[in-house]
């Protein structure tokens, strides 16, 4: 049992080191980065607060910061953050779990079916790298922002 929390120990303080030497983002992130996401979330703060968002589900881990973190606006699920809240308190859970399952495959994402999610619930703008046949409102690297309402 020694060995085993002495192994422990030892593997926790090297992953520790490694975060805090090694890893390509830092453990505490004061600023937005000044990256393609970093300016898309600046222009969606000069959008209508009001404004609804489409976005990856996993948009925060793809990029570092969320839509609602970054660009201070609402998006329709956050799913890593959004599935731990929901582990305390049961509407946010199964919210979640209905806007996931909205966006099975939100890397085949069609217009059609970015333009019902606009409509079901009330989003303004879908943020992609994909080229859709959508009003573009904003680009920035390969980084894409379409009007879908």
């Amino acid at each position: 049992a020694q060995v085993a929390a002495l192994a422990i120990l030892c593997l926790s303080g090297a992953r520790g080191i490694y975060v805090l030497a090694v890893a390509e983002r830092p453990p505490l992130q004061i600023s937005i980065p000044d990256d393609d996401w970093g300016r898309v979330m600046a222009w969606a703060r000069t959008t209508d607060i009001d404004s609804g968002w489409l976005a990856d589900p996993l948009h925060a881990v793809l990029y570092g910061t969320s839509v609602r973190v970054a660009g201070e606006r609402d998006v329709l699920v956050e799913a890593v953050k959004d599935a731990a809240l929901g582990m305390y308190d049961r509407r946010i859970a199964v919210r979640t779990s209905e806007r996931i399952r909205a966006v099975p495959d939100f890397l085949r994402l069609t217009p059609a079916e970015a333009r019902r999610l606009g409509a079901t619930y009330d989003l303004d703008y879908l943020v992609t790298e994909q080229m859709l046949d959508l009003p573009l409102a904003f680009q920035e690297g390969a980084l894409r922002v379409y009007r879908i309402q």
